[in-house]
């Protein structure tokens, strides 16, 4: 198996079954701005940095909460600087750049809300909340 990276960032951008030659698939892969290395893993766990492959760290963020009835809110905090918040849910369907600070965060209807954090290369954190009336 060839995992395909960004050499920039280390993002691996797939894993692909490889049946002929690994060595001009890599080749390929560089002549794309891309590149490569055999091994077998999951891509969403793991990053190339300094050419070899490695756990993505976990972000650290928490959320003080998933259950809140109306008005309340809730705060998504140890945010990295530059990540990329999203929400979906009911009444939302929002993304952000992150500045570094806390995030407090209200819902103008009820029901489930989906908020996802990604800030590679940590980990993507994914939180639910339940929004009561």
């Amino acid at each position: 198996m060839i995992v395909a990276f960004d050499p920039a960032s280390g993002r691996i951008l797939g894993a692909h079954e490889q049946s002929g030659d690994e060595d001009a698939y890599i080749d390929l892969l560089r002549q794309h701005g891309q590149d490569g290395v055999r091994l077998g893993i999951d891509g969403q766990l793991y990053y190339v940095k300094g050419g070899a492959i490695v756990p993505r760290p976990d972000a650290g963020i928490a959320l003080d909460r998933t259950d809140i009835t109306l008005p309340e809110t809730v705060t998504l905090s140890g945010v990295k600087k530059g990540a990329t918040v999203r929400i979906t849910g009911p009444s939302a369907r929002h993304e952000a750049e992150a500045t570094g600070r806390d995030i407090d965060l209200s819902f103008a209807l009820p029901g489930t809300y989906e908020i996802q954090v990604d800030a590679f290369p940590y980990l993507d954190t994914v939180f639910r909340v339940s929004v009561s009336a």
